[in-house]
């Protein structure tokens, strides 16, 4: 249950002592790090104990596949992160997902079970390695490709993906829909990658941080959790198309936020981003 409605809290010195006085360092509550334009401190949103970057409800984004063709799933230095709770979801369902996977992706799940280690020793998806054999040492490997990942049979062979796979599938050239939903079939992928959520299309829940991006979840030292909006080169179009349909991020992303969170955060979420781009316009 969220406590109260969501506080705005304005400028950078309220933002950083209120959440020192939580025993937040500063660091943790400012924008992620990231590959385009960087922010300093603005706006943060206090919903309970978690902290939201203004970047949240400020910056349009709507996925574009068809742009992308899913490369979040196959870029990157690590796998997805996972939610400890997660962990016995995704063997429970490996049944009625593991045939959509590709063989080089069983055989990574096979090796090290269904989560990896990073160097940062938190849990993530397994990934097959990068131009490798990946190890069975449970640590992750030089990232490729999510093992959880379904590819369609016009993606290049490539990260560990054989022909063979690419011809066991069918061909789909999808957009996503909102919400974090699976795409509909609907329009013409211009990408020449075309990965999909093997977990997502045999009907079960992906793990919460793919449903969110790119919304980031950061654990806070003093407790609590902070959102941050990360920003990627591979998402660009995202971020164009977004801003051209006039979609912010937190409404795009509303179905995860939700499931996360509860809808009692949303509400409050979205009155402080109402009661903030008023303020703006």
């Amino acid at each position: 249950m969220v406590s109260g409605a969501a506080r705005a809290i304005s400028g950078a010195a309220r933002a950083i002592s209120e959440a020192a006085e939580n025993g937040v360092t500063a660091g943790v509550a400012a924008i992620s790090d990231n590959n385009m334009n960087s922010s300093g401190f603005g706006t943060i949103i206090e919903i309970g104990d978690v902290l939201v970057s203004e970047d949240v409800v400020c910056e349009f984004f709507a996925c574009d596949y068809a742009a992308c063709g899913g490369a979040c799933c196959v870029e990157g230095e690590s796998g997805a992160p996972l939610e400890e709770s997660e962990l016995d979801g995704l063997e429970e369902g490996y049944g009625a997902f593991s045939g959509l996977m590709t063989d080089a992706g069983r055989e990574r799940v096979s090796e090290v079970g269904f989560f990896e280690v990073d160097r940062d020793g938190d849990l993530v998806t397994p990934c097959v390695a990068r131009g490798s054999e990946a190890g069975a040492s449970g640590e992750a490997s030089a990232s490729g490709a999510c093992a959880f990942c379904h590819f369609c049979d016009d993606t290049p062979a490539s990260e560990g993906i054989s022909v063979v796979d690419r011809q066991k599938t069918p061909k789909m050239r999808v957009p996503p829909s909102k919400n974090g939903g699976i795409p509909s079939k609907s329009a013409e992928n211009t990408s020449p990658l075309s990965a999909l959520c093997a977990i997502e299309m045999a009907g079960r829940e992906k793990p919460v941080s793919c449903a969110l991006y790119p919304i980031r979840i950061t654990k806070m030292p003093g407790g609590g959790l902070a959102l941050n909006l990360h920003r990627w080169d591979i998402c660009r179009a995202a971020f164009e198309k977004g801003r051209r349909e006039g979609v912010r991020a937190y409404e795009f992303l509303r179905g995860p936020l939700e499931r996360r969170f509860g809808t009692e955060f949303y509400e409050a979420l979205s009155a402080a981003a109402q009661h903030i781009l008023s303020e703006e316009s």
